[in-house]
């Protein structure tokens, strides 16, 4: 068997608890009891004024005077203050993304039905299902 003398501490040994613990402990006043220094019963302290918001807190930079604020230039007219969406004139050509290309002329697709979670019919959900045979 191993002897215990070397692979512990002291301070985890009973007899250190026990040397902790040996002075009497005194219980603290009543508040009505106690002994305040003149300038710590004068001072008048305060809750503090406002938390912390939770989340991400607000950008703090402020943005310089100078620089002043860019306006947006339309890609489709060149023209400043709105954009390709909101622009009023006829798309060119040259303005037209691939993505845009394709879709141009046709019908936008229809959605996909989906399918009740639990019993897998179409055009319901578990809430709105009225075939009371099926449910368990």
């Amino acid at each position: 068997m191993v002897p215990n003398e070397g692979l512990c501490s002291d301070y985890f040994t009973t007899q250190w608890l026990q040397t902790a613990y040996a002075p009497s402990i005194h219980s603290v006043p009543r508040p009505s009891s106690w002994v305040l220094p003149e300038h710590v019963s004068s001072c008048i302290v305060h809750p503090p004024k406002g938390r912390r918001a939770s989340g991400k807190p607000k950008k703090i930079r402020i943005r310089s005077s100078l620089k002043g604020y860019e306006t947006r230039v339309c890609a489709n007219c060149g023209e400043s203050g709105h954009n390709l969406i909101t622009c009023t004139k006829p798309r060119q050509a040259s303005s037209i993304s691939k993505s845009s290309s394709s879709s141009v002329g046709k019908k936008p697709l229809a959605r996909r039905q989906r399918a009740c979670g639990r019993y897998g019919v179409l055009g319901h959900n578990i809430q709105t299902y009225s075939n009371v045979e099926a449910k368990p």
